[in-house]
């Protein structure tokens, strides 16, 4: 790799407005440059930037400024994206990734933008929707350096826009973290996600969030294509099929696909394939609507997201129902195929219904097919096993024993399966295995009821190890996770760094590092963070007191808590 760069030295126009169309209002970069900076007319930046109004039709984004703010404090930086684009942690990265500098050249078209688009929230169409409080800002090289890779970099957090729709445009301190870290720890489990490179705080902005006053931050991410299925909904709705038109040949170009069936195909499949990972490694978004599911599988949004605590599929982290564990997979399809009729007989073409049937097909084939051979892969064996067999003898009565074991974490499971050889340390606590081998005079339910669990899963047990032994292993490190941050350990770091005052940032950095190493602590004392204030040279045994505190409560099978959408 050649030596790190600045970011200026990597900046480049995005293809997004190069080939797309502005709305009306403010049509050219030049007329946007005039409401940049000290001596614009505000009354005028108001109204044409941030004031709430319709897209014209045939457009596709809005030009756009980060609205300035009292104070600006980089918080942290992903130091391994940092690495992987080849990028310097300066003072120039600090203010264009804050909003406190913004690049403008109309000569080379680089400017900030937000995207419009629609969207089904919880199963009933919104209308027009957009980027409420994210800006684009360019396009950057890919990762390892690659040109040909572009990213387009945003801010979230960073003010509002025209499609704010009232809200403040503004990211509360605790919604950055969260959403920070849940980008990194699906990145590392291997899962297709949009990524976080920063979080800057704003010390003199707030945001009212229901009866609290809240703390605000910028959010910087990225993702390689940031159009979601709810883009092509607006243009239906407004019956704009030339939009759409441009929106979808602008698809096909940045993911190098001939045609529209090809598109919708691959959205298919892709999405599928995200969810498999996501379906086996017990993750919820919470919110799943079409504006929040990516043309090309990215995970992505990150509100109310969880992880299962013990295996309950009628959890859903927002308690609305329609996004549970077992509803999500089905709730992609169902955005998918909204998607298919958007895109309808004009793109499609006249087998239309023919390639809708067929894409649900090639949907649940592909998640079912990859989401055993993950399964499979969690349980040590090797993926080329006859995968219904595997789904009928193996897993499906593994799933029906732990909806029971209350106790028994969902991930922690399949690590420990792994690990010891022993049904008590694999299916029960300490206490049950006790209240198990303790003498009973035939009055005691729970201890027959644990009883009845024990012996389907001994059963269970034999019939896994007789599998096993008749099938190659696979190595089960990179899969079974020995750590994943909860919301109660992300909320743990949030109380700590507000009551530090955000001056020491260790808390955070520690649950980076374990985060992004989710399945080894090899490297968890790796400190790294540019920003962190406490001096420590001896990188060995860094914040052992919180990595020794996250154990625990990762272990500990609490149940897991419902939340809100509001950040």
């Amino acid at each position: 790799m050649k030596g790190k760069l600045t970011i200026n030295q990597v900046i480049k126009q995005s293809s997004f407005i190069k080939q797309l169309n502005p709305d009306p209002q403010i049509r050219s970069i030049y007329k946007l440059e005039q409401l940049n900076g000290d001596g614009a007319n505000k009354t005028a930046k108001e109204l044409l930037l941030y004031r709430p109004r319709m897209i014209a039709k045939g457009c596709h984004f809005s030009y756009n400024l980060p609205e300035s703010r009292k104070e600006y404090r980089p918080l942290f930086y992903s130091k391994q994206l940092l690495e992987s684009l080849n990028l310097i942690a300066d003072s120039q990265l600090d203010d264009i990734l804050s909003g406190k500098k913004v690049i403008l050249e109309p000569s080379q078209g680089i400017a900030p933008f937000s995207i419009a688009y629609a969207g089904h929230q919880f199963g009933r169409f919104s209308g027009q929707l957009g980027d409420g409080r994210a800006i684009n800002l360019f396009d950057i090289q890919g990762e390892g350096g690659n040109q040909q890779d572009a990213v387009t970099v945003q801010l979230k957090g960073s003010g509002r826009s025209i499609f704010s729709r009232g809200y403040d445009g503004k990211l509360t301190v605790d919604s950055s973290i969260r959403e920070f870290i849940c980008c990194e720890v699906l990145n590392a489990l291997g899962i297709k996600t949009v990524r976080a490179l920063n979080i800057t705080l704003l010390p003199g902005t707030r945001a009212t969030r229901g009866s609290t006053v809240e703390k605000c931050s910028v959010l910087s991410r990225y993702a390689s294509n940031w159009v979601r299925l709810g883009n092509f909904e607006l243009y239906r709705w407004q019956n704009d099929m030339d939009g759409m038109k441009k929106l979808l040949d602008w698809c096909l170009q940045r993911e190098n696909l001939k045609d529209y069936q090809e598109l919708y195909y691959y959205s298919v499949r892709e999405n599928a394939k995200t969810m498999s990972r996501i379906q086996a490694l017990g993750f919820l978004n919470g919110v799943l609507n079409t504006d929040n599911t990516s043309v090309v599988g990215f995970s992505m949004d990150y509100g109310p997201f969880t992880f299962l605590r013990n295996y309950d599929p009628e959890f859903d982290p927002t308690d609305s129902g329609r996004y549970s564990y077992k509803n999500q997979v089905d709730m992609v399809w169902w955005n998918l195929e909204v998607f298919g009729n958007v895109l309808g007989r004009e793109f499609l073409g006249d087998r239309f219904e023919e390639i809708l049937a067929r894409s649900r097909e090639i949907y649940y084939k592909v998640f079912e097919e990859e989401y055993l051979k993950c399964m499979s892969k969690r349980m040590g064996l090797g993926t080329q096993i006859d995968l219904q067999e595997f789904k009928t003898i193996i897993l499906e009565p593994l799933l029906t024993i732990l909806l029971k074991r209350k106790n028994i974490g969902y991930n922690n499971f399949f690590y420990m399966l792994n690990q010891k050889g022993k049904i008590q340390d694999i299916f029960f606590t300490t206490e049950e295995w006790a209240q198990l081998n303790a003498k009973d005079d035939g009055n005691n339910k729970y201890a027959r009821h644990l009883k009845e669990q024990h012996d389907s899963a001994s059963q269970w047990y034999k019939k896994y190890l007789d599998f096993k032994s008749k099938h190659s292993l696979d190595e089960t490190t990179s899969i079974n996770p020995i750590f994943i941050p909860t919301t109660e350990i992300i909320e743990d770091v949030c109380q700590i760094l507000y009551r530090n005052d955000y001056s020491d940032i260790t808390s955070l950095e520690k649950l980076y590092l374990m985060a992004t190493n989710p399945f080894s602590n090899k490297h968890w004392s790796d400190q790294h963070c540019k920003t962190t204030t406490i001096s420590n040279t001896n990188n060995e045994g860094f914040r052992l007191d919180l990595e020794e505190k996250w154990l625990s409560m990762y272990q500990e099978c609490t149940p897991a808590k419902h939340l809100s959408c509001s950040s």
